[in-house]
């Protein structure tokens, strides 16, 4: 379609019809962040609480809006992590804070500010909960 002939009334009409598609895309955009702007704090205050089902719900349905910054993904993706590893979804805990860590490369990965649980989701390491049954290496005495 690039290679249409259009007058010169035509090349016009084209250039305002493409500026008003870019201006409501704009639009849709700041839209979504003003959005986040109100469910942001909502988000922290559900994690902090302790509520991380709803944190999940609510972090999820912020990202599947399209349009929202950098920053405001950065926040939702930190939230989404300690959700996460607090219900023990590990994969989803470290899947979280690489887009974290993506949409935010200068974030530190402070072990005085992040739980030990949090720091392993974030570089890999895996450690057993709180809990966890564990298999003794000479079960019953077998190697004797």
């Amino acid at each position: 379609l690039t290679d249409l002939a259009l007058t010169e009334a035509g090349k016009r009409a084209a250039l305002r019809a493409g500026a008003l598609v870019r201006t409501q895309a704009g639009g849709q955009a700041r839209d979504a962040q003003r959005f986040a702007e109100r469910e942001i704090p909502q988000l922290v205050s559900d994690v902090r609480g302790g509520r991380y089902v709803e944190a999940i719900r609510k972090g999820a349905g912020l990202l599947a809006r399209a349009g929202l910054s950098l920053p405001q993904r950065a926040v939702v993706y930190r939230q989404l992590t300690e959700a996460y590893v607090a219900l023990d979804a590990v994969g989803l805990a470290a899947t979280s804070c690489s887009e974290w860590r993506r949409a935010d490369p200068k974030s530190a990965l402070d072990p005085i500010e992040l739980s030990p649980k949090i720091m392993g989701a974030c570089t890999g390491e895996r450690r057993p909960s709180a809990g966890a049954p564990t298999i003794p290496s000479d079960a019953g005495g077998a190697g004797r």
